[in-house]
């Protein structure tokens, strides 16, 4: 592991319309590598009515506009390949994939140095992948994948025997037409025998934002520029979580079985003796 200088690393972020969520964001970053390179990717329609020049500063934030539609299914890796390449025509060695809800608090202390992408670790089939939150890489691994030609692989476009197989989740996700940019880029680093590992400063979350994000340098995801708003917000989750689990304890007898609709929270399903 290395301790990084701000011109080593390169954020890229896919953009819409979110411009003063990408500002406050890119800000962020700034603040923690005020000498990093920004490449933002600003897809031509949904940011229609903003002029291009609005996105980029002038001080190594850069803006590139984009093939449209870039998330269809029907490009397959095309997205990932497009922020792989933006990285690689920048003179750094590790590049961060985030999301304009990603928030970059702090300088992190350690990166790799081997071959490897990194983030925080989630299952699922059809294998492991990083959230997309913030996917992170050493820059031999980027130009082992970017080169791979696995990305624009007519193989992508079968999403049900690659990317998605077996995968509720992705599989509908892929008949709606838009792929997963997490779940592609990891069936290509299986393929290639490129290492996924979590890294401790980074927690990036699917829906809700983590617990104690202080804790972290880099998390995910923060809808809201006003981060006491999103405290709250957890703090009345974990009560309601409270009162649910109270019910069920005093409601559903020991030894049977309840359905739990949620987005996922396990503090929901923590009721003891129960299925």
């Amino acid at each position: 592991m290395k301790t990084p200088r701000g011109s080593d690393v390169c954020f890229t972020m896919s953009v819409v319309d979110e411009l003063e969520l990408v500002r406050a964001r890119v800000g962020r970053i700034r603040n923690a590598y005020p000498a990093a390179r920004v490449v933002l990717l600003v897809d031509p329609v949904g940011s229609s009515a903003i002029p291009p020049n609005a996105w980029a500063d002038g001080q190594h934030v850069e803006a590139r506009l984009t093939p449209p539609g870039l998330y269809a299914v029907a490009r397959g890796g095309q997205v990932v390949q497009e922020h792989l390449d933006s990285f690689l025509e920048v003179d750094a060695r590790w590049w961060f994939k985030v999301d304009p809800d990603t928030v970059v608090r702090r300088p992190l202390d350690r990166l790799p140095s081997e071959e490897c992408f990194f983030g925080t670790l989630q299952g699922g089939a059809p294998g492991p992948s990083l959230q997309g939150g913030c996917i992170a890489g050493t820059r031999t691994a980027v130009e082992r994948l970017a080169t791979s030609g696995l990305l624009v692989s007519p193989q992508l476009r079968d999403f049900a025997a690659t990317w998605a197989r077996g995968n509720p989740n992705l599989l509908e996700r892929a008949r709606v037409g838009l792929v997963s940019f997490d779940f592609v880029h990891a069936w290509a680093c299986r393929k290639l025998g490129i290492a996924l590992r979590d890294h401790s400063e980074i927690r990036s979350e699917w829906r809700q934002p983590p617990t104690q994000p202080d804790r972290f340098a880099i998390t995910h995801p923060h809808k809201s520029l006003v981060e006491d708003h999103e405290r709250r917000v957890a703090a009345e989750r974990a009560r309601v979580a409270e009162r649910v689990v109270a019910l069920m304890r005093e409601r559903v007898p020991v030894g049977a079985s309840a359905a739990v609709v949620s987005k996922g929270d396990e503090r929901l399903t923590a009721v003891g003796g129960r299925s």
